[in-house]
């Protein structure tokens, strides 16, 4: 006689068969928690003669002539029935039986697969899950959970963390329960940002009297107060205040600052002549230029832009405004590098300029000859001795506008031909057309130094949508869930390509990078709106709960953090620099505090 030993998961009894040559079939099968499997055991001689079941089998089994029906235990795992002959114990045949048991919760992925958020009693995590009858749930920590019961179907709960000032993360796990099942999901709490706020205030003056002009990426502040325009310089010193403007200046007017601490503007002189102006903070040295240093017939001037090299660009015109022109105003070496007249200036409205860091500038205008006329036009410092001056004239149009530039010189704008608003791409001489698919009105809303272009498009059912243009190729953004991606606007793009704004006729703020969403809404809000995206990733926009608060956030590295600076009910963010520091005030009008991370 051949004896066979079969066990589960330790566990055996004797079976006895002969001669040798065991088989088992199936050698693997998987079997719902309660139920059986009928396993058949041959020999080469079929007489086969079963014992009773030793007492440490898990599981039980009978017998039905070659035949061995199987039940395993209820609890999840794999289990070997393993059967060998007596004389020969090298001589055996296994039998993997894998037992489930049946989940009635099942967790549900967020949208953008991540499962961490910052922990500082204000940022709500949500997380979504199906059960088949009632349950509960339960958190560990210093956490909140909202709700913590509720009905069969799907199911949001929300958790929300004290600060968590541990430097480092901690996991927290969430418990829900039915009846008959209880599953767990750990969910990270990323360390707590913490926050330092700075009110912008020129010394020996009211708060409502300063409002911030701008901000550059080493996080030098240009203000104006009822003492006149200021630089803040350091957030960790409140001292560092310093009036810039001269005491024989009138109406002065500042655009802004360069990352290298420069300022300009514009200031009428004790002769009533408008000039223009350079401050350099890192010198504190003044450098005007008049005028009439453009052109001798000049009176006025504005100032329209500086690059980080010092580089001045902007408009002048005469008495009447019936002649202007462009200029191009060299700080270091205090000259005019460019100086132009312009056509068509009789009652023209509307002058925008752009300079970017590569001694390059573009402009348009709109005139009055002829009903929506314009006129566009590109500066290459750096090509010859004296520059190259073009117009920008898209192929079937005399109209561009809308003109914006990036550091590799190329443009992006917009012209009409009848009722249809075109957009383009004018790069190293050469247009391109900017015509999604399905597209009939296309707006550009900017371009990166990589020549990425974001914008949007009306279709024939006069829905809005989003898009990309990256070297030839098209990316609508659309996603899955929801459905009513439409009507998307306010689009910004960085220089990695990532572009952000809002969809849903405003509701909702959404970044798009790589092909990947992310999607801003938190928990119990109405609208959310996008206001700034810097070159890290950094988003920063605000978001109207149920009941009417209005809020901040800033989205970073898979993070949505609320802002709720302490003693306001309503703010609005401004503007958010490469390093993070955000501009925010009471009002749409007037920014005047800092918000810095540590």
């Amino acid at each position: 006689m051949i004896s066979l030993l079969l066990t589960a998961c330790g566990g055996g009894g004797i079976i006895y068969v002969e001669p040798v040559g065991v088989r088992i079939s199936p050698t693997a099968y998987t079997v719902v928690a309660g139920n059986s499997v009928t396993l058949t055991v041959t020999a080469q001689n079929t007489t086969i003669a079963w014992p009773t079941l030793s007492p440490d089998t898990e599981g039980t089994f009978t017998i039905n002539g070659q035949q061995v029906i199987y039940t395993p235990p209820t609890i999840e795992g794999t289990y070997e029935f393993t059967v060998a002959a007596r004389v020969d114990r090298s001589q055996t045949a296994t039998a993997l039986i894998t037992v489930v048991v049946p989940k009635e919760i099942e967790f549900i992925e967020n949208a953008d697969g991540i499962n961490e958020f910052v922990a500082d009693g204000i940022t709500r995590m949500p997380v979504r899950f199906t059960a088949e009858e009632v349950w509960t749930a339960s958190i560990s920590g210093n956490c909140d959970l909202n709700p913590v019961s509720g009905p069969a179907g799907d199911n949001t709960v929300n958790i929300s963390c004290g600060s968590n000032d541990t430097g480092a993360n901690r996991v927290v796990e969430l418990i829900v329960s039915t009846n008959n099942d209880r599953q767990t999901r750990m969910v990270t709490q990323r360390p707590t940002p913490r926050a330092r706020y700075t009110t912008i205030q020129y010394p020996g003056t009211t708060s409502t009297s300063n409002s911030i002009v701008g901000i550059n990426n080493s996080g030098k502040v240009v203000g104006l107060s009822s003492a006149g325009y200021f630089l803040y310089d350091d957030g960790y010193t409140l001292d560092r205040y310093t009036l810039f403007a001269r005491s024989s200046w009138r109406n002065v007017s500042v655009y802004g600052i360069n990352n290298s601490g420069q300022v300009a503007g514009t200031f009428r002189d004790s002769g009533s002549m408008i000039s223009g102006f350079l401050y350099d903070s890192e010198k504190e040295e003044h450098i005007e230029f008049a005028s009439t240093r453009t052109e001798s017939w000049a009176t006025n001037i504005a100032v329209y832009g500086i690059s980080d090299s010092g580089r001045v660009a902007g408009y002048f015109w005469n008495s009447n405004n019936s002649r202007c022109g462009v200029f191009l105003y060299d700080g270091k070496e205090d000259k005019m590098v460019l100086s132009r007249e312009l056509p068509n200036c009789s009652g023209a409205t509307g002058f925008h300029l752009e300079i970017n860091n590569s001694g390059q500038m573009t402009g348009y205008y709109h005139y009055n000859e002829r009903r929506g006329g314009s006129y566009g036009f590109l500066y290459d410092e750096e090509d010859g001795e004296d520059g190259r001056y073009t117009e920008i004239i898209p192929p079937g149009s005399t109209s561009p506008y809308d003109l914006i530039i990036n550091d590799s010189g190329q443009i992006a704008g917009r012209f009409a031909i009848g009722a249809r608003v075109y957009s383009f791409l004018y790069s190293n001489g050469s247009y391109i057309l900017l015509d999604p698919p399905s597209s009939i009105d296309v707006t550009v809303h900017g371009i990166n130094k990589s020549g990425q272009v974001a914008g949007t498009f009306r279709d024939s059912d006069n829905m809005n949508y989003g898009f990309l243009y990256n070297g030839g190729n098209y990316s609508v953004f659309n996603l899955p869930t929801p459905t009513d991606f439409t009507n998307a606007d306010f689009l910004k793009i960085n220089d990695s390509g990532q572009v952000t704004g809002t969809f849903d006729s405003g509701r909702r703020g959404f970044l798009y990078n790589g092909g990947n969403y992310a999607i801003f809404n938190p928990p119990g809000m109405t609208h959310s709106g996008v206001i700034e995206i810097n070159d890290s990733g950094q988003v920063i926009g605000n978001f109207t709960y149920s009941d009417g608060s209005r809020h901040g956030f800033l989205y970073h590295d898979g993070r949505l953090i609320v802002i709720d600076p302490p003693g306001t009910s309503s703010f609005y963010f401004r503007e958010i620099n490469n390093s993070g520091q955000i501009v925010w005030g009471y009002d749409r009008q007037r920014a005047r505090f800092l918000l810095e991370f540590e």
